[in-house]
Parts: C-alpha cells; sequence; structure tokens
C-alpha cells in the first residue's frame, strides 16, 4: 500500500508539527467538538494541493496560527502509479513561499502555479471540483 500521509505545521488549530496518516483507511470521517481542527485538516489538504484556502482563494496567511512566524503543509499522496509529495510553507515576515512537488521517479516541480498545474494534472481535478 503506497502512503498517503499529511503533516502541517502553524495551520490555525495545529501550531505544531503534527502528522497524520491516512494509509490504512480506506473511509474516514472527521469528527470532534468545535475548535478541535477538523476544517484546519480541509484547509491544510487545500493548501497542499491548491496552493490556496477553500474560502478566498490564495489569501494563505488566514491560515496562520497567532502565534506562527511560519506555516509548513506536506502532503505525500499515491496518483498516476506514483507517490508524489507536495510541500508548501509560508512566512508571516520576509521570505520567498516554498511549493515544491517531487515523485518517487525523480520529477521535479517548482514554484506555486508550475506545483498547482501539475497537481491538478496528475489528479484530474480542479479545485473548485476537489472542493465539491
Amino acid at each position: 500500500m503506497r502512503p498517503i500521509k499529511l503533516v502541517l505545521e502553524g495551520i490555525r488549530s495545529y501550531r505544531n508539527r503534527t502528522e497524520i496518516d491516512f494509509t490504512d483507511l480506506s473511509l474516514f470521517a472527521l469528527i470532534g467538538d468545535t475548535g478541535a481542527g477538523k476544517s484546519s485538516i480541509i484547509e491544510a489538504l487545500c493548501l497542499a494541493l491548491y496552493g490556496g484556502t477553500t474560502w478566498s482563494g490564495r489569501n494563505v496567511n488566514e491560515l496562520m496560527s497567532d502565534a506562527a512566524e511560519r506555516m509548513a503543509v506536506e502532503l505525500t499522496f499515491s496518483a498516476e502509479g506514483e507517490t508524489w509529495t507536495v510541500t508548501r510553507a509560508h512566512r508571516r515576515t520576509g521570505g520567498a513561499p516554498t511549493h515544491k512537488l517531487t515523485s518517487e521517479s525523480g520529477l521535479k516541480v517548482d514554484g506555486a502555479d508550475a506545483v498547482n498545474k501539475r497537481i491538478q494534472a496528475v489528479l484530474g481535478l480542479t479545485k473548485d471540483q476537489f472542493l465539491r
């Protein structure tokens, strides 16, 4: 079985590095009390895959935890018979954001637009389709 894993840090409810391993799950639900971080997981997935939020597009600083100076998300997933890892990171002040996509076969893509286009091609889903 190929790995499916989300690592997030500095995103809303997840100030500290948190890893969620979906590898052995075939069907799951995000449940919990108000403020437990369910929507933060969805936002982290959207940020990883499409470089933006579910509600305002690309103003990702809205996702940053109040006390955090940096937020980062890394998603490892399988598509097109390969394992892919997308990494995105943003700082509150200064420094260019990070947008990287790599595959197990050695493909490397850098830059927000290039990563977004490649992920859309790999998944066969636009951001709007993903959000429905």
